[in-house]
């Protein structure tokens, strides 16, 4: 509705209808008394350009697309390689419903709708991602688990690879001078999660970007092309996205847990 009421049309018809309404009643039309008219006809022209958007196919799915993109932005990210990784699965994205629209005949409503699910499902374990790498409790609280490493280095763990390379020779450290089993567990618990989890997002974006080549290698002109492919691709999104919101899930409980183990810590 909004979008619908913000294009051009709509907004040539209020403009014109203030105006007209405005010179009525400050009688410099020389019809002062015909303002219920404008408003009457602003009304009713922009009522039509709303009612006639909403059975726009193209403009529907425009305006659908629009959104989603606005939901899933990359720029509510801080670290630059997970905003570099959205940007790529929305890029992606744009490209295979590109070609989709580009083939009415063929039968990618699965393989479009399973796009959905897994841009979204990338969003998302990026944005849980983004949170645990960046959240300065749990930072501060794995930085104090290794003895003469000053808290200023917190700030020098830019990339997920820095981070995890740290977290794996602090994790050495540890076992090597013998300490406590629950913290060793713990600093190789996150080593593996994050790594884990980066490395998903890699391996997902790289699988997109397998199905849109094969998409848009398919015939985009004849609607008797061999379309068999489709069922595999869709099994592999699917299985994407239940490998995806797997790795979501460990990162949001290891968040979780580091949040506690911090906050304990801070009670000592």
């Amino acid at each position: 509705m909004r979008q619908a009421l913000l294009r051009p049309e709509s907004l040539m018809i209020l403009a014109l209808s203030a105006v007209m309404v405005g010179l009525c009643l400050l009688r410099v039309f020389w019809f002062p008394d015909t303002w219920p008219i404008w408003c009457i006809f602003g009304i009713a022209g922009v009522s039509l350009i709303v009612g006639l958007s909403m059975k726009d196919e193209k403009f529907v799915q425009q305006v659908s697309a629009n959104l989603f993109y606005e939901r899933f932005d990359q720029r509510k990210l801080k670290l630059p390689e997970l905003q570099r990784d959205v940007s790529d699965a929305l890029e992606y994205h744009r490209l295979l419903f590109n070609e989709v629209a580009r083939r009415p005949y063929a039968p990618l409503g699965a393989v479009a709708s399973d796009m959905d699910r897994l841009v979204a499902g990338i969003y998302y374990l990026a944005h849980s991602l983004d949170q645990f790498v960046s959240n300065e409790q749990i930072k501060q609280y794995l930085l104090h688990l290794l003895e003469g490493r000053s808290a200023s280095e917190a700030d020098s763990y830019e990339t997920i690879d820095q981070y995890t390379t740290a977290l794996v020779a602090l994790s050495a450290k540890r076992a090597a001078t013998g300490s406590p089993f629950e913290q060793s567990h713990l600093l190789d618990n996150v080593c593996y999660v994050v790594a884990s989890a980066r490395s998903q997002l890699q391996n997902t974006l790289k699988n997109i970007s397998a199905v849109h080549q094969r998409i848009a290698l398919a015939s985009a002109t004849k609607p008797d092309a061999d379309w068999s492919f489709v069922d595999t691709v869709h099994a592999s999104l699917a299985d994407q996205l239940h490998n995806v919101e797997d790795r979501t899930n460990m990162v949001k409980e290891l968040f979780q847990e580091c949040v506690t183990m911090a906050a304990l810590a801070k009670k000592k």
